[in-house]
């Protein structure tokens, strides 16, 4: 599972996203920590996750996530 969030907003609305896996520690320097999957991370609390904002309405169907199956050929 990973997060994506938005970091270096300036005045002409640039914005970069970073990608970073749900179990890394939170840092100061996260920005926005916006979770992307349809499950919630296992063994992971709410506090602990620091999720900002959690869509889920937007990840991979469950049919797609079990067809993909983790093969990075896919």
């Amino acid at each position: 599972m990973w997060f994506v969030y938005p970091v270096g907003v300036g005045k002409h609305h640039d914005m970069n996203i970073r990608i970073k896996r749900v179990y890394e520690p939170t840092d100061k320097e996260d920005g926005t920590r916006i979770l992307v999957d349809r499950l919630w991370p296992r063994g992971l609390t709410k506090a602990k996750a620091g999720v900002d904002l959690w869509l889920k309405e937007i990840a991979p169907s469950t049919e797609l996530r079990q067809w993909f199956e983790h093969d990075i050929h896919k």
